[in-house]
């Protein structure tokens, strides 16, 4: 947000200051050349042929000025991520002992920054200079070539001086075109930022009204859809209350393609749709309803346990909270806590072992029975009571679930196994429909019911 509101502060100071005052400087400029040209033909040829060569001079020099801002941009960025990602992350540097290494890669970071701006500066002291030194040569010129023709008996002294005060008179318009190419320079650099965020795929804004997602079965279809960078052409369906793992390597797209049906990120191709809905086309929070994500991405918040278990539907009413308690093992967590669900949880629960945190979790996930649970690696590095729980969960859940997993007993759970590979859909191999006889109907809170928006 602050560096789009600084690329729309440079194209602003290119429309107030370079445009105004350019159209001003060019008429001018022109006004000053007629007189001379009046004067005489000479003195307007050569002053005109100065600004031209100055006019060559500045474009060429505005080139590197823009490749000047472009990598001082870079490296500004470069220093920026990498000092928020070390605050975020202090812990893990303290503990693995690399407080001096990364001191170190800041101050590296710094010098290369500085060295930017440095070179950006000097071009344009360069522009600048530039239109000043020009605007000198035109006086010193000017003044020779009315001597050289003073002597010849073709011009008056009178002319001399005046042609002489008119060029010192376009010294500071000539300024002024220099300062609006600065401008503009700067301005074009920006303008290419604003677009390119502009041109991103839609996301919703505040204040613009779409309609709500409607789930009734929960069945989700991948249309031709594609993540720049992650997932290309995908053409899948799956069935209302089917479990579906997915697997392959790292880097397949498994995240990506949890996070097209959450909503985290649109398609940039093709759809998503539950329901027959197009999921881009509805509000971002009845998404929120109807669809919830467990993920390692998403860590417990810092407040009471009672505060991360509702986080989804805040005013669920105790039995819900009772309900989520016991189906995610939760009850095992509140044991060992004194104060029980008022208990305090650290920011990212690290507090709380990582088979407690992930039970929370879930659980968090699971109130208020959404019609669609995504389950980002749930049980990754998990012992193997934690790990039963899930499935168990899983067991008397009956919505759509859609899981990745690097684990083979896992995904033997599953009614389908879909295999990605360089984010595309490679395989899909069909499993055995596991819940028939132990789902339980769906009980679905006020806020997710039809006509709630």
């Amino acid at each position: 947000l602050l560096r789009f509101t600084g690329d729309l502060g440079m194209i602003r100071a290119w429309v107030s200051r370079a445009i105004a005052r350019g159209i001003v400087a060019a008429m001018s400029i022109i006004a000053g050349l007629a007189v001379l040209f009046y004067f005489h033909p000479v003195l307007g040829l050569f002053t005109l042929g100065i600004l031209a060569i100055a006019t060559g001079i500045s474009l060429r020099v505005g080139r590197w000025q823009r490749r000047a801002i472009r990598m001082a941009r870079r490296r500004r960025a470069n220093l920026t991520t990498n000092l928020t990602e070390q605050i975020h992350g202090i812990s893990t540097v303290q503990a693995l002992g690399r407080l001096a290494g990364e001191y170190d890669r800041l101050y590296r970071q710094s010098a290369r920054l500085t060295r930017r701006l440095v070179r950006y500066s000097w071009v344009r002291g360069l522009l600048r200079a530039i239109a000043t030194g020009m605007s000198w040569i035109a006086v010193v010129g000017v003044l020779a070539i009315g001597a050289y023709y003073f002597d010849a008996g073709r011009i008056t002294i009178g002319t001399i001086v005046a042609a002489i005060l008119v060029t010192r008179m376009m010294m500071r318009p000539i300024r002024s075109l220099g300062m609006a190419n600065e401008y503009w320079q700067n301005g074009r650099v920006s303008r290419q930022k604003v677009l390119t965020f502009l041109r991103q795929p839609y996301r919703e804004a505040h204040g613009v009204k779409l309609p709500a997602l409607r789930v009734r079965k929960g069945q989700i279809e991948f249309r031709n859809m594609s993540l720049n960078g992650s997932l290309k052409d995908i053409n899948a369906q799956i069935q209302p209350r089917q479990l579906v793992a997915v697997m392959g390597p790292n880097g397949s797209g498994k995240t990506s393609l949890l996070s097209v049906v959450a909503r985290i990120n649109d398609p940039t191709e093709g759809d998503v749709l539950v329901d027959g809905q197009v999921l881009s086309n509805v509000s971002l929070r009845s998404c929120a309803r109807h669809i919830s994500l467990m993920s390692n991405e998403l860590p417990l918040l810092r407040g009471s346990l009672r505060r991360n278990l509702l986080y989804r539907w805040r005013e669920a009413p105790d039995s819900e909270l009772e309900r989520v308690i016991d189906l995610c093992g939760v009850r095992e967590v509140l044991s060992g806590l004194p104060e029980g669900l008022e208990s305090k949880i650290t920011e990212g629960g690290t507090n709380l072992s990582a088979g407690y945190a992930a039970r929370v979790a879930l659980a968090r996930a699971m109130v208020g029975n959404p019609r669609i649970l995504l389950l980002d690696e749930p049980t990754l590095n998990l012992d193997n009571a934690t790990k039963r729980i899930f499935h168990e969960a899983l067991l008397h859940y009956g919505g759509t679930v859609l899981l990745t997993t690097h684990d083979p007993d896992e995904a033997a759970i599953a009614d389908e196994v879909w295999e990605l590979e360089d984010g595309r859909l490679v395989r899909v191999v069909p499993g055995k429909s596991f819940r028939e006889s132990t789902a339980r109907p769906v009980v679905l809170p006020p806020w997710t019911r039809a006509g709630s928006g």
